[in-house]
């Protein structure tokens, strides 16, 4: 009997084709609830969990975890970006500004990202990093990742957490107290929008 995660990560396989070409700001949400309908058909409880992430190529990270970009002005910073190919990619900001630390979300304005968890074993699930890449500027995620094990201080959003795929840094903040405007996106609400997936995600694990 394959685990939780490797199960997971079979249906990502069919998820990652499916939505390597869309780069809408709000794909997360179809894709969170594609792969939690799949999963729950197949007896593997996976919850919603509103997050943002950073993501860094190595230049940048260097910079952030220093400390050093809350120091500059944005002319500063520009230039010193141009200088030194310094990038990063916010995805749950609704500026691009990379700041050291994670700031509460604001009150009633959905401005997030959605990922999913599989709480009894601690994993956590992000379907759509991808849409973070940026190769020319050297940033290269995954279209998704799935972390195992992940602490329950990062699952309650006490603590931030990361995960590096070579010269590309990520860092998460998950806000599981969130008020869940999602809920009323037609990406969520309507079967329609994510059927089709389903169905090949179900496909490929029968014939597993």
């Amino acid at each position: 009997m394959k685990d939780t995660a490797t199960i997971i990560k079979r249906a990502l396989d069919v998820s990652d084709a499916h939505w390597r070409a869309w780069h809408r700001p709000d794909v997360c949400v179809a894709a969170c609830r594609a792969l939690q309908v799949a999963m729950k058909d197949v007896g593997i409880t996976l919850e919603p969990i509103v997050a943002r992430a950073k993501i860094l190529n190595a230049p940048m990270y260097a910079a952030y975890i220093s400390g050093d970009l809350d120091d500059q002005t944005p002319a500063q910073r520009k230039e010193w970006m141009d200088e030194t190919g310094a990038w990063g990619v916010g995805l749950g900001f609704l500026d691009a500004k990379i700041t050291l630390g994670f700031e509460p979300l604001p009150a009633n304005n959905w401005g997030a990202h959605l990922a999913l968890i599989e709480p009894a074993e601690g994993i956590f699930i992000d379907p759509t990093i991808g849409q973070a890449s940026r190769p020319q500027k050297g940033i290269t995620p995954p279209q998704s990742i799935v972390l195992s094990d992940s602490s329950e201080a990062f699952l309650s959003g006490e603590i931030e957490g990361g995960v590096s795929f070579g010269s590309t840094f990520a860092l998460y903040k998950v806000y599981p107290k969130e008020d869940g405007l999602w809920l009323r996106s037609p990406d969520w609400r309507e079967p329609m929008r994510h059927k089709t997936l389903v169905k090949k995600i179900h496909k490929t694990l029968r014939s597993a």
